[in-house]
């Protein structure tokens, strides 16, 4: 078949145009974004994020690291005139975080969402949000016991006194500066400390107290320590008794007496492939002696081998079946250790170069 020169010139025209033309069109498809932000909504057992686009929305929405399991993602592929999706994250699932803090009255359960404008590729409209709720759990508590207690009036105003905890890691000493970074070998000292605060959070639990002379040396008891690298890999390096699983790694925990004040020490240390320590603690708070943790505190702690062997640990939520105390806070904190740096070793040897690296090219 032979063409002229004018014939292909023009079938490259036309081919040039379709080809621009095509991409315009997906161009101006593809193309979206969000209108403001996106509302959350907190429902008893689930968190719902709702949000409205400029276009209708093809992409999909999934919880980050579920992208591929459900119902930690939802797709609208085939969706044709929904500009305002919605997604719901579920509270018991999708890895959702559920903590308690020495500040709040209640549960925040919180997880990350990507919402993805293109099906397939992370592209630049994608947005991606800490989507959190708070749910008052004391609150509601404290209004139906205030609502059938007998207690004058002025007794209920009165607010008791409760401990703010904090969890700290300290360099070189018990009272040295806080860090997050540090290398393999430092001394890093565990801190957990409570101080008083005021709180509602126990004015039932103490006005039936009002009347005595009530201590005001309460007691705390660390325990359920684990370290996490983010990924797969936990240790627990302090059991549900408040004892070090493996002294190795972090000694017992020691306690200031007549204060809220426990530590303990460690050499800092690492997994192999990651940097990043993440530890959690839970602390009982012992306010009276009727507190499951008042005559615990300290530990007492027997060594053995069998104990001290045996720290790894699969890691379940079976806080159902424990005994707690009037209040029993989760501390986290996290620190990146650096690997040590390699140190040069090697060996002279009195050999003939020449018969063994004929064929390498020498680097001078």
């Amino acid at each position: 078949m032979k063409l002229r020169v004018g014939t292909v010139l023009q079938l490259l025209v036309v081919a040039t145009r379709a080809a621009f033309v095509q991409y315009t069109v997906v161009e101006e498809e593809v193309w979206n974004g969000l209108l403001g932000e996106p509302d959350v909504i907190c429902k008893t057992d689930q968190i719902l994020l709702q949000f409205l686009t400029v276009r209708p929305f093809h992409g999909r929405i999934y919880v980050r690291g579920h992208a591929g399991s459900i119902p930690c993602q939802k797709d609208f592929f085939d969706s044709k005139e929904n500009t305002n999706p919605m997604f719901v994250v579920p509270l018991d699932k999708c890895s959702t975080k559920r903590m308690r803090t020495a500040n709040s009255t209640g549960l925040t359960f919180s997880n990350t969402v990507v919402i993805g404008f293109h099906p397939v590729f992370v592209t630049k409209p994608d947005k991606v949000y800490n989507v959190s709720c708070v749910y008052q759990e004391f609150e509601r508590t404290l209004k139906n016991q205030m609502d059938v207690s007998t207690v004058t009036p002025e007794t209920k105003q009165e607010i008791a006194e409760v401990p703010e905890c904090k969890y700290s890691l300290r360099l070189g000493s018990l009272t040295g500066v806080e860090v997050e970074f540090a290398k393999v070998g430092d001394r890093i000292f565990h801190v957990w400390e409570c101080n008083k605060g005021k709180s509602d959070l126990f004015m039932m639990q103490f006005m039936w107290y009002a009347e005595n002379e009530f201590s005001d040396h309460y007691r705390i008891l660390v325990k359920n320590c684990r370290v996490e690298d983010g990924q797969s890999e936990i240790f627990e390096v302090i059991d549900g008794m408040g004892c070090s699983a493996d002294v190795s790694l972090l000694t017992d925990v020691s306690y200031v007496p007549g204060k809220a004040l426990a530590y303990a020490e460690c050499s800092a240390f690492k997994f192999a492939d990651f940097s990043s320590m993440k530890f959690q603690c839970r602390l009982d708070i012992c306010l009276t002696p009727q507190d499951s943790c008042y005559f615990t505190s300290p530990p007492v702690c027997h060594r053995t081998k069998r104990s001290i062997t045996k720290s790894w640990v699969t890691v379940k939520n079976n806080a159902e079946n424990q005994s707690v105390a009037v209040n029993t806070l989760t501390l986290r904190r996290a620190l990146k250790i650096k690997d040590p740096r390699p140190k040069e070793i090697g060996k002279s040897s009195l050999i003939d170069t020449t018969l063994h690296f004929k064929s390498l090219p020498m680097k001078y």
